[in-house]
């Protein structure tokens, strides 16, 4: 049997696949970027056995002839 230990939504914010140093100087930027070293450090302090990611990878690996509401990744 697991147990659930910590649980972590993300917005998908454009801020996290822009380049740092264009978007420094903004407020939103800061707290966008806050907002997820508290939820790695929740992570790490949770320390779990294993980590299930669910989320919506778009163009990753689907085209818009096939594309799932969520995909769920497994890895190593």
């Amino acid at each position: 049997m697991s147990d659930i230990v910590l649980g972590v939504g993300a917005s998908h914010s454009t801020l996290m696949n822009t380049d740092w140093d264009k978007v420094d100087h903004l407020d939103d930027a800061h707290r966008f970027r806050d907002g997820l070293e508290r939820a790695r450090d929740r992570l790490l302090a949770a320390a779990p056995d294993a980590v299930v990611i669910i989320g919506s990878n778009h163009f990753r690996g689907f085209f818009l002839d096939m594309m799932p509401a969520i995909t769920v990744g497994v890895g190593e």
